[in-house]
């Protein structure tokens, strides 16, 4: 998956969130070659000052080799009086863009060394009619006050939530996410610190949604042998009193005839009402148990 910082990076100035319309108006006049001063964008971090800065020379000249007539410098790592020779060096070459412009980009000025800074503006008086030079710094005060006059600068404040809210609704609606307007608002304002914090939130919520709509909804599953819909069977009927085999209940005495009658085969439920909890301990019937029978005469025996 693409950062979102990368995904919705601005492509031209007009797609840049400014913190108020002067500012867009200033640094959109640059465009064409309506202006060719050197800048400074300075301000607290994420508000997009490097990503102006990198889209400022092809808004100045269209046709600018971006790799050829561009010098991009890190601040943070080339900081000595070594780069200031390189840069020279770099802007004698010979430009094939339609206005013969060179741009050299300064990302965190302000970590260039002092006597690389105070070297820096001669070569800005130098080279003043075919080179621009573009800063951004998160604190102005550390940049040489040279530098400074000799440049237009621009404080990049986080925008309010009315200028943020369309890059939000931009965003959900290319990732097909729904949020009320409300939700919007209230979401804006408690991570717009900046543009690049508000994306990072951005690409959480859409992963969060994307991964919950993924998972398969829970379901009860019924264990082996179970049957829907049956009642619990109560207690007192899971020990009721089987009846044993061969086993007679309140029958008469048996003639000799009846002696190999049909007897009560296991298991066999004789209309006995179901037992309540007390017969669940109750004695068992045992086997050739006869119930309530009259003791045989003799001659019945002799029968």
């Amino acid at each position: 998956m693409v950062a979102f910082t990368t995904k919705y990076k601005p492509k031209r100035l007009a797609d840049v969130v400014y913190p108020d319309t002067q500012t867009e108006f200033d640094i959109m006049s640059y465009e064409n070659a309506g202006r060719f001063n050197n800048i400074i964008l300075y301000g607290t971090y994420g508000t997009g000052k490097t990503t102006i800065a990198r889209l400022m020379p092809k808004a100045v000249v269209d046709d600018v080799d971006e790799d050829n007539e561009v010098d991009f410098i890190n601040g943070s790592k080339v900081r000595g009086i070594q780069c200031i020779d390189d840069i020279e060096d770099f802007l004698q070459l010979t430009s094939w863009n339609k206005k013969g412009f060179k741009f050299v980009i300064i990302d965190e000025a302000e970590q260039l060394t002092k006597q690389a800074q105070f070297a820096l503006k001669g070569v800005m008086d130098r080279f003043i009619d075919d080179a621009m030079f573009i800063f951004t710094t998160n604190h102005i005060n550390d940049l040489y006050a040279g530098i400074q006059s000799r440049s237009e600068i621009y404080l990049l404040d986080p925008p309010p939530v009315e200028r943020l809210v369309p890059l939000v609704k931009h965003v959900l609606k290319c990732e097909k996410l729904k949020m009320s307007d409300p939700q919007i608002n209230q979401f804006t304002a408690k991570y717009g610190t900046s543009v690049r914090n508000l994306l990072m939130k951005l690409e959480t919520l859409t992963i969060n949604a994307k991964r919950k709509a993924s998972q398969p909804p829970s379901t009860p599953s019924l264990s082996c042998n179970t049957t829907p819909n049956q009642p619990t069977p109560t207690s007192a009927a899971i020990t009721s009193n089987p009846v044993s085999c061969n086993t007679t209940l309140n029958q008469p005495t048996p003639s000799s005839a009846a002696t190999t009658s049909n007897p009560v085969s296991c298991n066999t439920t004789l209309n006995q009402p179901t037992p309540s909890s007390a017969a669940i301990t109750s004695n068992p019937v045992s086997c050739n148990t006869t119930l309530n029978q009259q003791t045989p005469t003799s001659s019945k025996q002799a029968a």
